[in-house]
């Protein structure tokens, strides 16, 4: 498009360029700004936010941005993009709430690669989601007219009784309903495709929890990569599971509850320890491996008046030490476990009663051997 720089500002750094007439669209209905270059006769800049209409954003590619005529273009694949994906959001939405009637949209992200919408819900599954996708991808094969209806205020909620709406955030005497046929009337003011075909085809790609009542939903348009790679991974569990790819849920749900439970057990595990007196101090130690966190628990336990706990869990990484020292008593944890690694190399640190670190090998007697020094 031709048209003319009115202006150009610089304002804390960035310039801000005016022109007469202009083909960038600005953010709105949830869909970015479009982004672009401007070519003129001494310069290149590209375009990187819309501000209004007629006001952009540019940084310099080459030369310097001077007022006069230019060409300007916008990112033509971006729109594109967007352009599906605003389109399939609508599908997908539309078709989802059928599933839940009580869904109400919280907001959208739109990306060229992949978008996100956030819906408030009392849950959302993947089964619903799964539902949803299907009945997109066949409104989308279907080939369905998508059609803009430009209506007064006040007739628009008459006119379209299923129209999805937010009135008190429209300030314009006019409404823009994009139609998908047979399907979904919602006000928006983003670009949109002619026919449904043209989204191409649409995955979820994730389902996440938001907080109570609130989920997001990632989605894409440009599907067979995504499809291809989901493929493969659920090839390979299958593989690794020694299961058929139908079953690979079932093994996994079962797993997980076979590891809740042996999690349950090792927690009621105690390990046997050791004590001597050294001066009149409660010197407990012992060599573990469990989880670290069950571990600490045990030690804070054993933490009686009077006593210091020494404590070496073989862990797969890295031997880890744990000392805690009872507050009655003068010594700093933090400070032997630092004497321990640079004794026997690692790193380690805490706080005057609990401290832990990790050494480079399993020397559990040296380790005992230094703890009593240190108390002697």
């Amino acid at each position: 498009m031709i048209t003319k720089i009115v202006s150009v500002k610089e304002i804390n750094g960035e310039t801000f360029v005016e022109l007469s007439e202009s083909p960038f669209r600005e953010s709105s209905g949830g869909q970015p700004c479009d982004y672009g270059t401007l070519e003129g006769d001494d310069f290149e800049a590209e375009v990187y936010d819309v501000i209004s209409p007629q006001e952009v954003k540019v940084k310099s590619v080459s030369g310097k941005v001077v007022v006069g005529e230019v060409d300007a273009e916008i990112d033509s694949f971006r729109r594109s993009m967007l352009t599906r994906m605003h389109t399939a959001e609508h599908i997908f939405f539309r078709s989802l709430q059928m599933m839940l009637p009580a869904l109400e949209l919280d907001k959208i992200r739109l990306d060229e690669d992949s978008s996100t919408l956030t819906v408030f819900a009392e849950d959302v599954s993947w089964d619903d989601v799964f539902s949803a996708e299907e009945m997109a991808n066949a409104i989308i094969a279907e080939d369905r007219p998508i059609k803009e209806h430009t209506v007064p205020k006040s007739e628009v909620c008459c006119r379209f009784p299923e129209l999805r709406i937010k009135i008190d955030r429209i300030h314009e005497e006019h409404v823009r309903v994009i139609e998908v046929y047979e399907h979904d009337f919602s006000a928006c003011s983003g670009t949109h495709c002619k026919s449904t075909k043209e989204v191409g085809g649409f995955i979820v790609t994730k389902l996440n929890s938001a907080g109570p009542g609130r989920f997001e939903i990632g989605f894409k348009v440009d599907i067979m990569a995504e499809l291809f790679e989901y493929s493969g991974v659920a090839r390979k569990i299958s593989s690794v599971l020694g299961t058929e790819l139908d079953k690979i849920e079932p093994t996994i749900v079962n797993m997980r509850e076979s590891l809740e439970r042996f999690k349950r057990m090792a927690r009621e595990v105690k390990v046997e320890s050791n004590s001597e007196d050294i001066n009149g101090i409660n010197f407990v130690y012992s060599e573990a491996e469990m989880e670290p966190k069950q571990l600490m628990r045990q030690v804070s336990e054993m933490l009686k008046p009077k006593t210091v706990v020494c404590f070496i869990n073989r862990t797969e990484k890295s031997p880890q030490v744990m000392i805690a020292v009872s507050e009655d008593l003068p010594y700093d944890a933090s400070s032997m476990i630092n004497k321990v690694c640079e004794r026997f190399g690692g790193k380690g640190g805490g706080r005057k009663n609990f401290a832990t670190g990790s050494i480079e090998t399993i020397i559990f007697k040296e380790v005992l051997g230094l703890v009593r020094e240190m108390l002697n």
